[in-house]
């Protein structure tokens, strides 16, 4: 009987986010150098949900990454990712403020996989965000970003 329960709560819920058209979720983890984005959305088509999380991360050796990741998608979908890295000198409002330093993309970015691009800092402090835009099959196109943080010229996070 309890297994019933909890197939019937599972239902639910997945019927529930997938109603209210997902989670979205945005946290910065100052021991790591980074920011991640975690999008959960329902989509319809083929694939029924895609998680897709974008991460900006400081490597501490004159480089700043993106990177995004298909974290889960259930049902048979292409996951098209564009993965892009921007910086800027001075204090920016949005990432539209910024210049675009690096990208990279796929056609299809299977479950667990992620794509990334990395940019050096030039040896210069900078304010740095990533965006991820994704398209499943052929819906339109979304696009999420992280928080735009204050890198040192070695690529790690200022606090």
């Amino acid at each position: 009987m309890n297994g019933k329960k909890i197939t019937i709560i599972t239902l639910l819920f997945c019927i529930i986010v997938a109603m209210c058209g997902g989670v979205s979720a945005v946290y910065a983890d100052s021991t790591d150098n980074s920011a991640t984005l975690i999008d959960e959305q329902s989509v319809e088509g083929r694939g029924l949900l895609v998680a897709v999380s974008i991460e900006l991360k400081g490597n501490g050796n004159g480089t700043v990454s993106a990177i995004a990741e298909n974290r889960f998608t259930l049902g048979n979908t292409v996951l098209m990712v564009i993965v892009e890295l921007y910086a800027s000198e001075t204090m920016p409002m949005y990432y539209t403020d910024m210049e675009l330093v690096a990208s990279n993309s796929t056609g299809d970015l299977n479950i667990f996989d992620s794509i990334s691009t990395t940019a050096s800092t030039g040896g210069r402090a900078k304010y740095w965000c990533a965006r991820v835009q994704y398209k499943k099959d052929s819906d339109a196109w979304t696009s999420k970003e992280t928080n735009i943080l204050y890198y040192d010229a070695n690529g790690t996070v200022v606090k």
